[in-house]
């Protein structure tokens, strides 16, 4: 237990106070206040302790992009979440490296060319306009986050696993909230009664019922993500049935809980940046007067990709990217040793004032053709992660934000109240409070 209480990384900023418990009680009740103290304080690069484990912080975009590049291999994904999430989400594509990882991820990315895209997003239309319609408006002031997540679960299950809605879709978004939760439960234990065994509970749930899909569409296949990793093949090697429920529980959060993040994110800003509301709805309605609609028409909604790409800068639904060093490494001027773990700080990233003009502004222009600040500093914008581990799913993300925000804004016009500021949570950034919002029919 002494080694606890000996600093590894003398020569780099920052405090290790408080054996095990560190700064996580601050980063639970307020995880973008503690980030933005402590870059104030200590740098772009400084050392926390979160949850028993000592990090190194990086928001310096040269060493960041150095990190998720890692071209010699040694800034190990599969270590660095393990200790958050390794049990809760064995076998996703972050917890895998190497070989491993690249077979993987050629099972998964074929359900992300342009031809099953294009079937998601028919599949996806009906869900989203008649839930929009009958179910998102809940009054003056409701909460929409909840609205949000339970949509983009009902699409994601739809799509990805074939799953038509029924009594089972509450019970699955409550097993996947209890999951992503558990991630910062400070008693590790697997206990009925903690965060952390909550998760344990509901990924055992989940198990349960994708062993129940595997038989029936190993028999006969579905056009689906879930359905084509029953049959899947590379060199006559298939993936077995505990690989394919555990890609199956990680993209099944990976492909609303993000995705939802983003959305609300978006609403919150537009709610209070009006005049890009206004400018979205018209090239929204623009849009739908000309004709439906379809996946060869999407770089259309060009606006609606900015404002997108400006929500994931100002609200990363990820915070932070860890990695744990395989070997020894020179990184932004210190030296530090094999086994240290480093996590990429993409909110910091995301609002520094180096990088970025005005970084604090909702200012979606700045991804437009003309300015594309974003491509100034290599590492700086990382919503997706970058190198090995970017995400598969970003243009499925982009796809369903620009249907999604296009049906909504030609339905509703939003406001917050005034000086009204959300606190987001972690893992996965999302409102608190649920976002209450004022949704007026048009």
């Amino acid at each position: 237990m002494e080694q606890n209480f000996v600093d590894p990384y003398p020569g780099v900023p920052g405090d290790l106070h408080l054996p095990f418990i560190g700064d996580t009680l601050q980063f639970l009740s307020d995880p973008i206040q503690l980030l933005d103290d402590l870059a104030a304080r200590h740098g772009k690069i400084f050392k926390v302790r979160m949850i028993g484990e000592n990090l190194i912080a990086i928001a310096d975009a040269a060493a960041a992009h150095e990190i998720l590049a890692d071209k010699d291999g040694i800034y190990s994904s599969k270590k660095g979440w393990d200790f958050a999430i390794g049990e809760l989400f064995k076998g996703g594509l972050l917890l895998r490296d190497g070989q491993e990882h690249r077979y993987h991820r050629q099972m998964l990315q074929q359900s992300f060319l342009k031809e099953p895209m294009a079937g998601y997003l028919k599949l996806m239309q009906p869900i989203a306009e008649n839930y929009i319609a009958h179910e998102f408006a809940t009054g003056r002031g409701a909460p929409v986050f909840p609205k949000i997540k339970q949509l983009t679960l009902l699409m994601a299950t739809a799509v990805f696993f074939g799953i038509k809605v029924d009594d089972s879709l509450p019970s699955i978004n409550r097993a996947i909230s209890d999951i992503v939760h558990a991630v910062t439960g400070l008693l590790r234990l697997p206990l009925p009664f903690t965060t952390y065994g909550k998760g344990f509970v509901a990924r055992a749930e989940l198990m349960s019922y994708f062993r129940g899909l595997i038989t029936e569409r190993r028999r006969n296949p579905t056009p689906d993500l879930f359905g084509q990793l029953c049959v899947a093949e590379i060199d006559g090697k298939g993936l077995s049935d505990a690989e394919v429920m555990n890609h199956a529980i990680f993209i099944l959060m990976a492909a609303h809980d993000t995705t939802a993040s983003s959305i609300t994110s978006l609403m919150y800003e537009l709610s209070k940046n009006t005049e890009w509301q206004t400018e979205l709805r018209a090239e929204s309605v623009q849009f739908y007067r000309e004709r439906d609609l379809d996946y060869s028409r999407l770089k259309e909604l060009e606006k609606i990709g900015w404002a997108f790409k400006e929500t994931l800068r100002l609200h990363p639904p990820l915070v932070v990217f860890p990695r744990k060093l395989e070997a020894p490494a020179e990184l932004g001027g210190y030296h530090l040793p094999k086994g240290s773990r480093v996590a990429v700080v993409a909110h910091l990233l995301h609002r520094s004032p180096d990088y970025w003009h005005k970084p604090n502004s909702f200012d979606p222009a700045r991804f437009s053709p003309e300015r594309e600040e974003h491509k100034n500093h290599a590492g700086a914008y990382v919503p997706f992660g970058s190198g090995k581990h970017l995400c598969l799913g970003l243009t499925f993300a982009e796809m369903q934000v620009k249907l999604l925000m296009s049906k909504i804004l030609t339905r509703f016009r939003w406001q917050s109240a005034p000086g009204y500021a959300p606190r987001f949570s972690v893992p996965i950034q999302e409102p608190m409070d649920g976002l209450p919002l004022a949704l007026e029919p048009i």
